[in-house]
Order: C-alpha cells, then structure tokens, then sequence
C-alpha cells in the first residue's frame, strides 16, 4: 500500500500500536474496582459510547488511586469556585496530579500527587502529596494564559489518540457552575501543554518549589 505523505505513514503504522495498547488498558482495568464517583460526563472522550467509557475508566481509575475529587461533580454545586486540574499518565513512570483551587482573594492552593504501584499488582499507595500557597500575581498571570489560549472552547476529544509510548495529559476545568475536559497525547506540543506546564512547573516555582 502505498501513502501520500510521511503523516498519513506514520498514521497508518501507529492506528494498530495505540490500538493495542488501548486493548491491554482494557484488560487491566477488567476487574478493577472503585468508587461509583463519575469524574467525566457521557461521551466526553469519543462519539463512540463505548470507546468514550473506555476512556474515562482509565482516567478515573488513576484519579481514584491518586484520591482526587470529581471536578465534573463538583460543578454542579460549587458555581463560585474555580478549579483547574492536569492529570499526567505517563507510559511508564508514576500517575501525577495538580489541582489548582482558586480563592475569592486571588490567590491559590496547588495540590501536588503522585500515586506508586501502579500495575505492579500492589495496591496504588500515595507517594507525594504537597500543599503549595500560590499569590494573587501569579494567579493573575496563569488565568490570563487560560484566556489567551481559549482553553473553555478547546474540543476535548484531540484530532487521533495515535501516539508512541509518552504521556496522556487530561486537563480540566471548573467555574461558574460550568466543567470542562480536554485530553492531549504528549505530541504535538499545544494550548494544553502551555496551561499544563504552567500548572506543574511555572506555578510550582513560585511557590519556591521545583518541580
């Protein structure tokens, strides 16, 4: 068979890659068990029902490990809150997540997790866990990226889920009564990649915490 351009190569080799590997999450997550808590609305991830719930199983499961509350869940009654969380699930290293809680005085409080064990049989156990004050400046500064990178328009779902071995960052939002999900593969870089890192490095160092 033979292709147009290198993308569409490249498509082609990786669709049966990300597919197995999609096949293999499915099978660990078989006989998992964990809190009824929906942390993701209906078809948040795919038009397809049933990919769609493939994914937010994957994804609660791991906010589960790291004992996060859901944000969706939390919109429907906190309508003067807001809340921005990335969730990095990375091939092979430790689930990470960074929960950005917005204060009416401006500023903030970063929740930094890490969960071990994953997949190694042993029951997931919390490895880091800080509490980290952000001022109102810094707070300013990361909302005005939000803004210019039109995070509550972005589509959720990312234009393929094909990708070699890295991270799946799923980023989410709440505020005014309103929730927000988008999801990215580590490539190509992007308006979730520039909120991720400002959540996980830029405001971390403020804090006078390198992350």
């Amino acid at each position: 068979m033979l292709f147009d351009s290198n993308k569409e190569l490249e498509q082609n080799i990786m669709k049966p890659i990300f597919l197995m590997r999609i096949l293999l999450v499915a099978v660990l997550l078989g006989n998992l068990t964990f809190s009824q808590t929906r942390y993701f609305p209906d078809r948040a991830f795919d038009n397809d029902a049933r990919m769609s719930a493939l994914f937010a199983k994957w994804y609660s499961q791991n906010l589960h490990d790291l004992q996060e509350p859901s944000l969706y869940e939390s919109s429907k009654s906190s309508t003067n809150v807001e809340v921005y969380r990335l969730t990095l699930l990375p091939a092979f290293t430790n689930p990470r997540a960074y929960r950005l809680e917005i204060r009416k005085d401006g500023t903030g409080v970063l929740f930094v997790k890490e969960v071990a064990n994953k997949d190694s049989g042993k029951k997931p156990i919390i490895q880091v866990s800080k509490q980290l004050e952000i001022n109102a400046p810094a707070i300013k500064t990361f909302l005005k990226l939000v803004s210019s990178n039109s995070y509550w328009t972005l589509p959720t779902e990312q234009e393929s889920h094909n990708g070699r071995d890295g991270t799946q960052w799923i980023l989410e939002g709440m505020r005014g009564g309103k929730y927000h999900v988008v999801e990215r593969w580590s490539w190509p870089l992007g308006p979730v990649h520039a909120i991720g890192k400002a959540i996980m490095v830029d405001l971390a160092r403020e804090s006078g915490v390198d992350q």
